[in-house]
């Protein structure tokens, strides 16, 4: 038995085409091209997101999560209060994955009307 599904191809390739020319898609994109031309604010980024591992890690083995204030925490916190690109590349980062996020629930749990 054969299904056709031309109708739901063609809408995800109009889906797929109306998330890449959103203004939000193109926000991001162009962080993260400024991104990869900054090695200091891609190594704060990494560890940052190594911060977030251990923390993430922390919490799955029930381990207390409490923010030390130790002189590499303060470190890093300052250098991410000075560092606008990182903070706006996770800014953007954010509001892409939250688009990606309620166009695949809405996929999942189609509303009406």
């Amino acid at each position: 038995m054969s299904e056709d599904y031309s109708d739901i191809i063609a809408k995800a390739n109009e889906l797929s085409s109306l998330i890449k020319n959103h203004d939000i898609t193109d926000r991001y994109h162009e962080i993260q091209e400024d991104m990869k031309r900054d090695h200091k604010s891609q190594e704060l980024l990494a560890r940052l997101v190594m911060l977030g591992e251990e923390l993430t890690r922390k919490g799955r083995q029930g381990e207390p999560i409490q923010a030390e204030k130790s002189s590499e925490y303060i470190l890093l916190q300052q250098e991410l209060e000075k560092n606008e690109l990182v903070k706006d590349f996770i800014l953007r980062q954010k509001e892409y994955l939250n688009m990606i996020h309620l166009m695949q629930d809405r996929i999942k749990n189609p509303r009406r009307g």
